[in-house]
């Protein structure tokens, strides 16, 4: 309805991916590299989207994946094309609305950790609407 604010838990249209209850990268226009994107789990379990072994993962009872090594960007892309380098994933430059799937549903509480190196500004405020849609997010 015209005049009613939209709660800030909802992800803009835009940012729509595959699978609605997996994590996503987006980014708008500018590259970044994540080096590192490793998930704690606090409460629950995650659920790997394909094939193969669940991810293990380390650190005792709080168990930790790496949840980069599972993102294909040929398979997981959504929007923009993504590249692998030695350092991690470049998201690609200059594209509006630009998004990967991570494919795993994470638990109903978690930690992530990301290692980001950007060319020129960083914003996650998208990143961090999306957690909190999906799972408890801490700062």
């Amino acid at each position: 309805m015209a005049g009613e604010q939209q709660s800030p838990l909802v992800i803009f249209p835009r940012w729509v991916v595959k699978n609605p209850r997996a994590l996503f990268l987006g980014q708008w226009e500018n590259r970044i590299r994540y080096g590192e994107i490793k998930l704690t789990a606090v409460s629950g379990e995650g659920r790997l989207l394909r094939g193969g072994a669940p991810p293990r993962g380390s650190g005792g009872p709080r168990v930790s994946v790496d949840l980069l090594p599972l993102i294909d960007p040929r398979q997981d892309s959504v929007q923009g094309e993504f590249k692998r380098d030695g350092a991690g994933l470049l998201t690609p430059n200059g594209v509006s609305w630009a998004r990967i799937m991570v494919p795993y549903i994470p638990p109903s509480e978690y930690d992530l950790t990301m290692v980001v190196e950007a060319e020129g500004e960083l914003e996650l405020s998208e990143s961090r609407a999306a957690l909190e849609t999906r799972g408890k997010c801490r700062s």
